[in-house]
């Protein structure tokens, strides 16, 4: 019990761990083995009240069983951590019991509790509540409870529960007396389930919002498909410098410019085609210095400091290019007038117990890129939604909120994980884990030969979409190929059983509402064993397709269509 009156003093900012919680697991199987120890001593004096002949004292039964009683009192108080108190408001004198003195770290002997040294052993922040409820008790005799922290001797933080009530004596005098419980270790408990939970529902929600970007974007992908390509065929036919092709070109780009922005949410959604490749990141980084500084201007210095010989990383080049991009951008308009973005790399391994302490992290070896920056800062309400889609802080028409969603699912894609730190008024720093990788970068495939891609091949052409069907004939026959247009898989099914002649190829979206398009190529294959498939859609080849056959990401260009035709059909 902590009185009204007395000085304050410091409270350090405490750090858990999982050694520190190994450390207080062990602590505690000790503290219940010294409890169980207490209550067998205490057992231990009930049997010894009798004398060698089986009789016994009434004086010595009763002193063993007063020293049976304590014992066992005291083995309670210890094993439910709770200590018992009196406070006599009129003379203020203050009784502790062992646990109590314990609970603090205090030697009772030495450092006995007074009405002016207990106010210290509470928190600062828990005094006034405290004091209030103390005097309410007092005056109108109303029991309290109350949770606040306790400073044990040294300045260690612990959570006590803390009830008191009046008690009058036969003599009409008045005491307050209580208990206080040890509650830390449930606090810890809960607070550990409390972030636990909060990193589940996180993770689900930026899952749940994935999903719904990913499907979105490959909806639009065969849009600026059919964009795209009809743009194609009208700049072929439009005179170069006319009008018509400046307002072609004008249409091209902002298509291109969409499908860029496709490409961040299905980044996001971790689901975008990405051709990973390993990377010394040292170089890489060097090679975009050039490229950065032009964006951020001549009032913000970028700085570099390279970490000695960094293992190497396996990601998609385009992709780091993009995240740096977005990390540098962001920063740049963090900060006003003149300033300074780093970038530095380090080899970082994190143990279970580091690993612990990161959302999203896995114990392992990872090289670092850090991004920081001297700008206006974070507060923690922004953090906290950073990562989301669609989430700025720009004003309206100045940013699409998908920059830093798009860092979150480049790095969550190339098996990484990305962490803030930032505190208003003293910019931000971005840290980037992406996993050590020993493999040598694996050899691509060539590139078809832009000046064969046509052929008299037939193709069975099977898309669900109709304008994209519609695009891809047309480009197929302009190239001199034989088309089989279906409208889905049992119309593919129908036609290919229909056709006498050969099919040198067919060329299937994966998903489709009937059946997926490598279902559909092994059911074509039940007739015709040699057939050659070449598969697109608006996700990547590694989330539909299991086998090594061609993969076109939508959108795609013509060029693109034909090379990937043209370079299956060539294949012996």
């Amino acid at each position: 019990m902590a009185a009204m009156l007395g000085r304050s003093r410091g409270v350090p900012a405490s750090v858990s761990s999982d050694q520190v919680r190994a450390d207080a697991a062990d602590a505690a199987r000790q503290a219940a083995l010294q409890r169980l120890h207490v209550v067998l001593e205490a057992s231990r004096d009930i049997v010894l009240m009798l004398d060698e002949g089986g009789r016994i004292t009434e004086r010595k039964a009763t002193e063993r069983a007063l020293r049976a009683s304590k014992k066992a009192l005291l083995a309670s108080q210890w094993a439910a951590r709770l200590g018992t108190w009196t406070f006599d408001p009129a003379s203020l004198q203050i009784e502790w019991s062992e646990e109590l003195y314990a609970m603090y770290g205090l030697d009772p002997a030495a450092e006995p509790v007074t009405i002016d040294n207990t106010r210290d052993l509470v928190h600062p922040d828990d005094r006034g509540r405290y004091d209030a409820l103390v005097r309410l008790c007092l005056a109108a005799d109303t029991p309290f409870k109350i949770e606040l922290r306790g400073i044990r001797r040294g300045g260690a933080i612990f959570h006590q529960t803390t009830w008191g009530e009046i008690e009058v004596g036969e003599d009409g005098t008045r005491r307050l007396i209580g208990t206080t419980q040890d509650i830390t270790e449930r606090k810890q408990a809960e607070a550990e389930k409390a972030s636990l939970e909060a990193q589940l529902a996180q993770a689900q929600k930026m899952e749940s919002v994935g999903r719904l970007a990913g499907g979105v974007a490959h909806d639009f992908n065969n849009m600026l498909a059919v964009i795209l390509g009809n743009v194609e065929f009208a700049l072929a036919d439009a005179e170069p410098g006319s009008p018509l092709a400046s307002d072609l070109l004008e249409i091209e780009k902002a298509a291109r410019h969409s499908a860029e922005l496709t490409r961040q949410l299905l980044a996001f959604a971790r689901v975008q085609p990405v051709s990973p490749e390993v990377l010394d990141l040292n170089g890489a980084l060097t090679a975009t210095l050039a490229m950065l500084g032009r964006l951020i201007g001549e009032e913000i210095h970028l700085a570099f400091d390279p970490g000695p010989d960094p293992w190497p990383v396996r990601i998609d080049r385009s992709q780091l290019e993009a995240v740096l991009t977005n990390l540098v951008v962001n920063a740049r308009d963090a900060i006003t007038g003149v300033g300074t973005i780093r970038l530095a790399t380090a080899n970082v391994t994190l143990d279970a117990a580091a690993a612990a302490a990161i959302p999203d992290a896995l114990p392992g070896e990872y090289v670092t890129l850090t991004v920081s920056d001297s700008g206006e800062g974070m507060t923690p309400e922004v953090m906290a939604h950073i990562f989301e889609p669609f989430y700025t802080t720009k004003p309206l028409g100045q940013g699409t909120g998908l920059g830093l969603s798009t860092v979150y699912g480049s790095l969550h894609q190339a098996g990484g994980f990305v962490t803030v730190a930032s505190t208003p008024g003293a910019g931000a720093t971005f840290t980037l884990y992406l996993p050590r990788h020993d493999e040598p970068a694996a050899a691509g495939r060539g590139a078809a030969d832009p000046a064969a891609l046509g052929g008299p091949e037939t193709i069975l052409l099977v898309e669900d979409e109709p304008a994209v069907l519609r695009l891809a004939v047309r480009g197929l026959e302009a190239a001199g190929y034989t088309v089989i247009a279906a409208a889905g898989p049992a119309a593919a099914l129908r036609l290919a059983a229909g056709q006498p002649g050969g099919i040198d190829l067919v060329l299937t979206d994966v998903v489709m509402p009937d059946m997926r398009g490598p279902d559909l190529v092994a059911a074509l294959r039940a007739t015709r064993p040699n057939l050659r498939p070449v598969y697109m859609s608006g996700y990547p080849a590694g989330q539909l397709v299991d086998d090594d056959s061609r993969f076109l990401a939508k959108p795609f260009t013509l060029a693109d269509l034909l090379g990937a035709v043209r370079a299956t059909l060539d294949e012996a």
